[in-house]
C-alpha cells in the first residue's frame, strides 16, 4: 500500500529512507553488498604496501564506498590500500581494481629458492614458498628486493614496519604472481 502527503509517499510499514526515489515509480532502495576486506592505508602504493598494520574495512559494492567501521558507516579516507598482495587507489570515484603488485620480498620470508632466468632489464626471477603462511600458501614468482637494492633500483624497495622488504612490482619489469 502506498499512502501519499503532497508529492512525499510513504510504502506501507517502510521508513522514507528506504525510498530510493520519491514520485509515481516509488521502490525500497536495493541494500548494500558489502565484503570485508582487510587493508593496510597508505597516501601512495608503496606505503600502503609498507603498512602492516591491516584492519578491517567494508566494501559496499552496490554504491563503491569503502567504510571503516561498518557497511554504510563511516567513510574511508581517499588514498591506497593494499591486501598485502596488491594495492589500489580509494578516491571519490570509488575502489579501483589492482594498480600494482607488492609482494613481502625479502629473501629472509623465503625457502626452496629456485633462480628461472632475468627480466629484459637484468633483475633475476625465482620461484620460491613463503616460510610462513600468513605471507602465502604454495609456489611464487617473483624477484628478491635484496637483488633489487644490490642492482641500485631503490625505488621500488620498501621497509615495511616489521623490518622485512616489500616490492613494488609496478615499478619494474617482473610480475610477482602464484603458480
Amino acid at each position: 500500500m502506498v499512502v501519499e502527503i503532497g508529492n512525499i509517499a510513504k510504502l506501507g510499514p517502510k521508513e522514507k529512507s528506504t525510498v530510493e526515489k520519491l514520485g509515481p515509480k516509488d521502490k525500497p532502495a536495493a541494500g548494500p553488498t558489502c565484503t570485508i576486506l582487510v587493508l593496510g592505508h597508505g597516501s601512495n602504493g608503496s606505503k600502503a604496501c609498507g603498512n602492516r598494520y591491516k584492519t578491517d574495512h567494508y566494501y559496499d559494492e552496490t554504491n563503491d564506498i569503502l567504510y571503516t567501521d561498518s557497511c554504510g558507516g563511516t567513510e574511508a579516507t581517499y588514498g591506497f590500500y593494499s591486501d598485502g598482495v596488491n594495492y589500489r587507489e580509494y578516491s571519490a570515484s570509488g575502489l579501483s581494481a589492482p594498480i600494482g603488485s607488492c609482494g613481502r620480498s625479502d629473501r629472509r620470508l623465503k625457502q626452496n629458492i629456485s633462480f628461472k632466468y632475468n627480466s629484459p632489464s637484468g633483475i633475476p626471477i625465482y620461484e620460491f614458498e613463503y616460510t610462513n603462511e600468513s605471507d602465502g600458501i604454495g609456489t611464487y614468482v617473483g624477484t628478491m628486493a635484496q637483488d633489487l637494492i644490490k642492482l641500485g633500483i631503490h625505488e621500488s624497495v620498501i621497509t615495511g614496519r616489521d623490518g622485512y622488504y616489500f616490492v613494488d612490482y609496478s615499478k619494474i619489469d617482473v610480475d610477482f604472481r602464484k603458480i
